[in-house]
């Protein structure tokens, strides 16, 4: 077995680690005996969950070198509508090879998203990947931030491209005790700060192979912590085995719909550390608003804390990541978005339980970051390890018409060099996989009446 230990926890692998180093590029190299078989070669497979895939087209091999290919599997905000009212659930993969310096990157469920591949080199704390050939447009340079062998944060383009929040699962973990994940929501097409589940947590179990999973008392909340969101199953089970999530095999928890949740399909990665992703409900369904229909939701989250946090230590922290914002699109069935490069804690350190930071200008890490947006974390759960509900978002007035922050529900206020800011409130998620920090973060921007979130990997 390989044993992955975090947080106190054990998690189990099928595969027997017989080494590891470190690369120049900072990703951990494991050299895993195979105890099953674990093809480690980069194909593109008809998964449990999903459909109409049987003219994909395999993808040029990538080569296994002992541990130094790592998938990572994730989800994106969902920012298209393709089927009608049907809204696009994008389900990204991402491969490093580190000995090669090379990646591959592609949305399995999308079909305006071509796979992408290319070289990647450090820059300032993040990979910058490079890609090769003539990529579709936006497609020819993107950032990522990876906590090898658990998890990675990738922008597949420009600014324009939502971010993926990925996990590496390239086993099925076994869990000895229940577990409780946090997350939040990635807003996007369809999602309403008013009307749509913005966090919530649920618990899973596992047998002794990690193949048979079971989830229970899955709760949501809106982001103001009051009223319902649509409701989702209380509790489900699903099994974990090889499948698709894009150009390579990997792993995923598949929920296959029954006669009490006929919609509900979603797909589940959780990393080594305990980093979790939902792709949501991936059934073929027709109206997405239809009755007993399960809101189309990627989520992302952590494996809460045995314990509760060190707040000020966790807004002391050094942090890279990117900051995503929706734009107003009148176009229902598009949504405009930016995702910038965004750091906090290195330039003014943070204090107490407030973080400061801002974007790297002109989208480049090697310059100086901004120092304009503050976000106080405020108290931690008393009820749960982790979740911060009462998060406040403090950032650079930029509305062309006054009193906007205020209309839509934000605080007014201002600098003590005279510039206007607007407050507003948010949710966080926190944990440690592999002991590094991660904050994911969602709140409803005021001046652009948009939904905002943040992703940040300590440094």
């Amino acid at each position: 077995m390989c044993e992955f230990k975090s947080m106190g926890r054990i998690w189990n692998g099928d595969r027997r680690v017989v080494g590891e180093s470190i690369d120049a590029q900072g990703l951990r190299k494991w050299r895993c005996r195979n105890v099953t078989n674990v093809l480690h070669a980069s194909l593109l497979l008809c998964g449990v969950v999903l459909s109409g895939c049987g003219n994909a087209t395999p993808a040029t091999p990538m080569p296994s070198n002992g541990g130094t290919v790592r998938t990572y599997q994730g989800v994106s905000n969902m920012i298209q509508a393709t089927y009608g009212a049907l809204g696009s659930v994008p389900s990204w993969s991402l491969v490093l090879s580190s000995t090669e310096s090379s990646f591959r990157h592609n949305d399995a469920y999308s079909s305006d998203v071509l796979p992408v591949t290319g070289t990647y080199s450090s820059d300032n704390g993040y990979l910058l990947l490079t890609s090769s050939g003539q990529p579709p447009a936006g497609e020819g340079q993107g950032y990522s931030l990876v906590l090898p062998g658990e998890a990675a944060l990738l922008r597949p383009g420009d600014s324009t491209f939502a971010p993926v929040i990925a996990a590496d699962m390239e086993s099925c973990p076994a869990i000895k005790n229940n577990e409780t994940f946090l997350f939040v929501a990635l807003p996007g097409l369809f999602w309403n700060n008013a009307t749509s589940a913005a966090y919530g947590t649920v618990q899973a179990a596992t047998d002794t192979t990690g193949v048979s999973w079971s989830f229970s008392s899955q709760s949501q909340s809106l982001l103001t912590g009051s009223g319902s969101p649509p409701s989702y199953p209380t509790s489900f089970s699903g099994t974990c085995g090889q499948g698709i999530n894009g150009y390579n095999i990997g792993y995923g928890i598949s929920i296959l719909p029954t006669a009490k949740t006929p919609y509900y399909s979603p797909t589940i990665s959780v990393s080594p550390g305990g980093l979790f992703t939902e792709s949501a409900t991936g059934a073929a369904v027709t109206n997405i608003n239809a009755p007993n229909n399960y809101p189309q939701q990627p989520l992302v989250g952590v494996a809460a804390p045995s314990s509760a946090l060190d707040t000020n230590g966790l807004a002391a922290g050094k942090y890279l990541g990117f900051m995503y914002q929706s734009l107003p699109n009148s176009n229902s069935a598009d949504q405009t978005q930016t995702t910038q490069l965004i750091s906090f804690g290195t330039i003014t350190p943070g204090a107490g339980t407030t973080m400061t930071g801002g974007v790297f200008p002109k989208d480049d890490p090697s310059q100086m970051p901004a120092t304009n947006v503050v976000v106080n974390l405020g108290a931690q759960s008393a009820s749960q390890n982790g979740l911060y509900t009462g998060v406040r978002v403090t950032m650079p007035d930029t509305s062309t018409v006054a009193g906007t922050c205020a209309k839509y529900g934000g605080s007014p206020g201002m600098t003590a060099g005279g510039s206007l800011t607007c407050s507003f409130p948010a949710v966080a998620v926190a944990g440690n996989p592999d002991n590094k920090f991660v904050i994911f973060l969602i709140g409803q921007n005021p001046i652009q009446q948009a939904p905002f979130g943040l992703y940040l990997y300590q440094q």
